[in-house]
């Protein structure tokens, strides 16, 4: 979980080291156990991170990163049923 924290926080979508963020970028995060949030539903979603690497991808955090796509392979867009799912441990949302 710590790992996974630490990824949301740097962007690393890809689970590769790469940070896709830079200092002072604003972020929302809510978890599953209910430590951080819930944030409002109404803003956009980043993306939902889980054990294994990202569940599902919205709004990259940086403007104009473009859709999120790790090895060449896009990662599976958002909905409300992913955010939901058992792996789903945290939520990032964009203020």
């Amino acid at each position: 979980m710590f790992e996974t924290a630490v990824r949301l926080v740097r962007a690393d979508y890809c689970y590769d080291g790469e940070s896709h963020t830079a200092a002072g970028v604003p972020l929302l995060v809510e978890d599953m156990w209910g430590v951080r949030g819930p944030t409002d539903p109404g803003r956009p979603i980043e993306a939902v991170w889980g054990p294994h690497g990202l569940v599902c991808a919205g709004e990259p955090r940086r403007a104009g990163h473009g859709p999120i796509a790790c090895d060449g392979v896009a990662v599976p867009a958002c909905d409300g049923k992913l955010t939901k799912q058992v792996d789903a441990w945290f939520v990032t949302r964009l203020p």
